[in-house]
């Protein structure tokens, strides 16, 4: 054994073999972990798409996307009736409330 400046004996770690360091223990689970995330939030993704085309998710279905009127002179009134449907198994829900689009044609 060596002695140190002040005289006290310094002990030496025995080394043991097929020790990984324990940086290269965390760096190989903080890479499992990440890609543990990334395959559960890709599944989730998957499974939305899948619900939605199997009817797991709220859908909108309209009787009709286009009305021609013809000519209509200013200040007359016409009614329509438009049906809206829910056809998805899930509670179809608005964000903003829903608005019509009237475009002047030639």
């Amino acid at each position: 054994m060596s002695r140190t400046r002040r005289g006290r004996t310094a002990r030496k770690r025995p080394i043991k073999k097929n020790q990984l360091p324990i940086g290269l223990i965390l760096a190989g689970m903080g890479v499992i972990a990440v890609a543990a995330i990334a395959g559960i939030i890709l599944n989730q993704n998957e499974g939305m798409a899948g619900a939605a085309l199997s009817g797991g998710a709220p859908s909108i279905s309209v009787n009709q996307d286009f009305f021609d009127y013809g000519d209509v002179r200013l200040g007359e009134w016409i009614h329509t009736t438009v049906l809206v449907e829910n056809t998805g198994s899930r509670n179809l829900v608005f964000s903003e409330p829903p608005f019509v689009e009237l475009k002047e044609g030639c």
